[in-house]
This record gives C-alpha cells, sequence and structure tokens, in this order.
C-alpha cells in the first residue's frame, strides 16, 4: 500500500495533474485499484481530463471496495472504464494515429511514429501525448501500447477495413527498415524477427 502510495504521487507529479485529497482518500483509490501499477497509471491519465469526482460518479459499482475482493476481470473493468475515459478526450486525429499503432504486435521505435506523422516534432508532439496519458508505455528506448488500449484500438481500426491495411502496410514499410538500408545491421535474431514482422503486416495489407 505504501508503495501504492508513492507510486501515485509520483505519476501525479510527473504528469502535472492536481489531486487535492488526503492520504486517507489516496489509500482508499490504491486498495480499490489493487495496489496495480498499470491500474494507477490509467487513473492518473484520466483525471488529466476529469475530477476524481466525476470519474467515481459515473461508474460508483466500480470503486466500491466494500465487501468484496479485487478479482482480475474486475479490475480490468476498472481500468477498462479508466482508459475509455482518457481516450474519449483524445483528439480525434490523434486517436485515429493511435489505431494506425496498434497494429504493431511488438515494441516500436519512434520511427514507427515518424512514419504516421508529417514531421518529427508532431511525431514528438504525438508521443508525449501518448505517454503522459500513459495510453503508450516507453521503456529502454522502446514504445507500445497499453494491452487494453490496443484491443480498444484494434476494434475501432476494424471497423475501417482501407485505413487498416493501410496501418499494416505502414508497419510492414518499418520493419522493412531494416532491410532496405545500405548496410545490413543488427543480429540474427533481431532481423528474424523484423522479417516475421514485414510477412505478416504484409499479408494483412494485401500486399503479401
Amino acid at each position: 500500500p505504501a508503495e501504492a502510495i508513492e507510486a501515485l504521487e509520483d505519476k501525479l507529479k510527473d504528469s502535472a495533474v492536481a489531486l487535492g485529497v488526503p492520504l486517507e482518500r489516496k489509500q482508499d483509490l490504491v486498495k480499490a485499484l489493487d495496489y496495480n501499477p498499470r491500474a494507477i497509471e490509467a487513473l492518473v491519465g484520466a483525471l488529466a481530463y476529469d475530477s476524481l469526482d466525476e470519474i467515481i460518479g459515473s461508474k460508483p459499482g466500480l470503486w466500491d471496495t466494500e465487501d468484496r475482493v479485487v478479482s482480475r476481470e474486475f479490475l480490468d473493468a476498472l481500468e477498462r472504464d479508466l482508459l475509455e475515459r482518457t481516450l474519449k478526450h483524445l483528439d480525434m486525429a490523434h486517436q485515429k494515429k493511435l489505431w494506425r499503432l496498434a497494429v504493431h504486435r511488438r515494441s516500436f521505435k519512434r520511427e514507427a511514429l515518424e512514419k504516421i506523422c508529417g514531421s518529427k516534432d508532431e511525431a514528438a508532439n504525438l508521443r508525449t501525448i501518448l505517454v503522459t496519458r500513459y495510453l503508450i508505455n516507453f521503456r529502454s528506448g522502446a514504445l507500445s501500447l497499453n494491452p487494453i488500449v490496443r484491443e480498444i484500438s484494434l476494434g475501432h481500426l476494424k471497423e475501417e477495413p482501407a485505413e487498416c491495411k493501410q496501418a499494416h502496410s505502414g508497419a510492414a514499410d518499418y520493419h522493412l527498415r531494416h532491410f532496405k538500408a545500405k548496410q545490413i545491421v543488427g543480429s540474427q535474431t533481431t532481423l528474424g524477427e523484423s522479417f516475421a514482422e514485414v510477412r505478416y503486416h504484409l499479408v494483412q495489407a494485401g500486399r503479401g
């Protein structure tokens, strides 16, 4: 519990989100989130747009910790609700770029963002928005979507077949960069993984 409180406070500070509630209230919040780091991040992301009362008031049953054990399914439902709240506040242009990123089955580098943006500055701005709202994780120089965000995004993308194919085509080109370089670099394992991803995305894009 103490580490969860510390994580919540650190994430609030990093995201410049104010949460003027006493320690006891924070203890209730992290308990409802089962002290789960990813769920705590989802809460902070939602708090960037909605107040705590608005969040809890919309689904009070999800936050009631009395006489219940937090199951994996219950926690997933709570995290999904928080992430959906954050997603609905995103600019539609940013949402559609997020949908396109969702076709990546593995973590990706900044070049994947640059391929769907008009410039490096636009890609950097998009990365900042998605990372600070905890929709995308950034670790060890690689980016990856929150698994629930990826699931939601893929659901939207599949409703638009043309954009879905375009997203896969872009992902294929991203992985092809290893093989189009003047000098191919990388371990056999890395290149093998990239080749497998190229084949997968080309087939999905109808280019295979």
